[in-house]
């Protein structure tokens, strides 16, 4: 059957992507105690950038081969659906409502820095067909953004302003 080896290597490559998932997760918490730098920070740059590789590179191959629309709507979709795991792992985490057991400065940071670079990126699609170097402005700006919330989240880890009562 012609669809046989396309299913068994998808069903193959998912079930490597899990097992790995799961001892990545063991690795970053280990990483988070051992750098100091945090589990927020650890899960929002570390495991974040690692199981986004499959989007990002998905993304910019579609980009590459001129399907805008794909490349964007890939990684608008794949911010929604991984926000909808969040169910998940409510459902799984016994101890308190998962959002709640969460609550942390930088957590809160980094929901703010996701709506933020959506905003820039619902600007964008605003915007008339503006470039520089064959770069929309929104582009650098993201960038911008990203790097400045990541100091930002650093800096809140090691210095709290305050905290969220539990």
């Amino acid at each position: 059957h012609p669809l046989a080896m396309p299913v068994f290597f998808f069903l193959l490559s998912a079930a490597l992507i899990g097992y790995f998932g799961i001892k990545m997760t063991y690795i970053a918490r280990e990483l988070a105690q051992a750098s100091g730098l945090g589990e927020a920070f650890t899960g929002a740059v570390f495991i974040g950038a690692a199981t986004s590789l499959s989007g990002i590179i998905a993304s910019v191959t579609a980009a590459s081969q001129g399907h805008a629309s794909l490349a964007v709507s890939n990684s608008l979709g794949g911010i929604a659906a991984q926000t909808l795991f969040l169910v998940l792992g409510d459902l799984i985490y016994r101890k308190a409502n998962l959002e709640f057991a969460a609550a942390s400065v930088e957590n809160m940071l980094m929901s703010a820095q996701l709506m933020l670079l959506l905003c820039i990126l619902f600007v964008a699609f605003t915007l008339a067909d503006t470039s520089f170097f064959a770069i929309h402005p929104a582009s650098l700006l993201l960038i911008f953004t990203y790097l400045f919330t990541v100091k930002m989240l650093v800096d809140t880890h090691e210095k709290p302003m305050w905290l969220p009562r539990m």
